[in-house]
Order: C-alpha cells, then structure tokens, then sequence
C-alpha cells in the first residue's frame, strides 16, 4: 500500500504540468495555510508574543494579541479567492499560532470560514516552547469537538520545536528526547478529549534526518520515540510531518532550473531525498508490532522556495511571488506524487 502524502503549502502558484501526468491524485494532495485571518490571541494570555519575532515585523505587545494589517481573511474577496483555489486542507497553524493562543471564538471563527469554502480544517494545539500545557491542549479540543461538535479531525501539535529557544544543541538524542517529553504528554490528553482525531507532528522546520530517525525509532527500545501507543492503547502519531524552505532569498536561475529542491541556507538534503528518507523510517516504523493495523502517513504541512524572499520579489525575479516559484513548486509536487 503506498504511504499518502499531504501538502499543505503557503504559496498558491501551480503550473498545469501535473495534471498530464499519469498519476492518481489524492484530494487531499493540496492545501494551504490559514494566514489571513486578522487577529490572533487576547489581552487575559500572558505568553502571547513571548519569542515571537516575525519580519516583516507585525504589531505584537506582551500581554496583547497580535495585530495583523486589515483586509485579511475576513473580507469577502479573499475568501472568495481561497475557495476558488479548491484547496482541500487549510491548515490554521504556525508560529504565529503557536506563541499567540487564539481565543475559542477565533478558532471557531477559522473553523467556519475554512468549511464555508469547502475545505477541512487542520488545527495546530499551541506549545509556545512550554508556554502552553496539555492541560490548555485538552480543554480547547474538548470544547471545539465536544462542546461546539465542530469534529476537528486533523490535528498538529506544536510548530517548529527545532526554532525554539530552549530546544538542544547538543546531540539528536536530546532533541528527540526534547520534543518526545511533550509531544506525547498533549498527544494523550488530546486523545482523551477526541480518540477519533488524526495526530500531525512534530512539524520540524527542516527535514533533519536524525531526529527523525530517532523519533521513529522502536517505541518498545526507546523512550524518545513518538511511533508507539500511550497508557490508553492510543498511538501518539498519525501523520509525521516536516516543513520545507529550501533557499535564504540567495537563491539563482541555476538553483533553480538543476532541481526543484537544492539544498540551500543550512539544509541539508533535496526534497527527493527527504521525501524518500521519510518514507523508509516510516516503513520500519510500520513494520513494529505496536503499529499493526494504524500504518503512519507523511505530510508536509509548510513548504515554499524560501524562508526570505531576495530584495525585489516580482513576477520576473526568483522569490515566492515569482513565476519560476510557481514552476518549481510544480516540480514539488511531481516529486510528491512520484514518492507517494
């Protein structure tokens, strides 16, 4: 059975390449990211902004909610341009969002405008680096599943753990020890909220291939692994995901026309490669008895050209609003749908 690959992308621009190609596609191939709405967080959070540095630099005040320019989600013609990209997933998620716990009411604001345009949603539980609990985790779930019957079924935990400030530099035993510690600590307590619900993480910036490999590794030999069940008999990890952006903004024409995914600005593997990495780990981590009968999957739940976009980003340049982005996220996308 081939492992099912989801995408969830921040930059929209797609070539019509993929539709000749002989492949089966998946509906849930493609999907975007939730950053339009206006708001995030109210003035009662205490952690709200606490390390969040964003650039452009938006209007975030400790102890206030973070203030995005008006026109976003909200208005008409950009829900209207969202739905009309037929996107299957719209993830609410990001650092944003993990540093600036929304307000109930703004994730039921999300989930509805998300639903209304025909798209599921995938909605990421804030960790803030520790900032937030399991105990926050299980409340929010309980009340958007259970209270408000909104059925959330794909849920992400945390956003890049590998950016905070207290994840280890040391070795890749104590960075999967790190993000174990409390990924599987909400992973349980949200599946006590909702056992029904589908588990995404733990949404690395990068493909870093030996946290991963550790973090999947047997769950009966080691603790650091997310791939086993917890003390209910329910598997922490449904989805393993990581971000991709593979150029710094330094990006030339020769990058990228020699493949839609040369390493660049630290990383350290293509995107066939890492795709490919992904897929053997979560092979082996299939192949362990605790897994029998809930076989992972892999997504990919952020990806673009680059992390920062070089000084002119037109149609005509090199950055995310280029038309070679768009080209080379086609190219994504086949590598994909070849993986998958």
């Amino acid at each position: 059975m081939k492992t099912k690959i989801l995408i969830a992308i921040t930059l929209l621009l797609l070539t019509g390449s993929a539709l000749n190609a002989q492949y089966s596609i998946p509906a849930d191939l493609f999907g975007i990211n939730g950053w339009m709405n206006e708001k995030l967080g109210d003035t009662q959070n205490p952690y709200n902004c606490f390390g969040l540095t964003q650039n452009p630099v938006l209007t975030c005040n400790p102890n206030g909610y973070m203030d995005r320019a008006t026109g976003g989600f909200i208005t008409t013609s950009c829900s209207t341009k969202v739905k009309n990209l037929y996107a299957h997933l719209i993830r609410y998620g990001g650092t944003s969002n993990d540093f600036n716990f929304p307000t109930y009411q703004q994730f039921i604001d999300e989930i509805d405008r998300i639903r209304a345009m025909g798209s599921e949603p995938i909605i990421q539980i804030p960790y803030g680096d520790g900032h937030y609990t399991a105990t926050d985790a299980y409340k929010l779930l309980d009340y958007l599943n259970n209270s408000r019957g909104k059925k959330i079924k794909y849920v992400e935990i945390a956003n890049e753990p590998d950016q905070y400030a207290d994840y280890p530099t040391t070795n890749a035993t104590d960075k999967a020890t790190f993000i174990a510690d409390y990924f599987k600590n909400i992973a349980e307590t949200l599946k006590v909220a909702d056992a029904s619900i589908k588990i995404i993480g733990p949404s690395l910036a990068t493909y870093d291939y030996a946290v991963y490999q550790k973090l999947l590794s047997d769950p009966s030999t080691y603790t650091y692994s997310i791939a086993g069940k917890d003390g209910n008999n329910r598997y922490y990890l449904d989805i393993v995901d990581f971000h991709y952006y593979p150029f710094n903004g330094n990006q030339t024409l020769g990058n990228l026309q020699d493949n839609p995914a040369v390493s660049s600005g630290g990383l350290a593997f293509k995107l066939v490669d890492a795709t490919q990495g992904m897929l053997n780990f979560i092979s082996t981590a299939n192949g362990y008895s605790v897994r029998s009968g809930n076989a992972l999957q892999f997504s990919i739940s952020e990806m673009n050209i680059d992390y920062q976009n070089p000084t002119s980003n037109t149609y005509t340049d090199r950055g995310a609003n280029g038309f070679l982005a768009g080209q080379w996220m086609a190219e994504c996308y086949a590598v994909a749908m070849d993986k998958a």
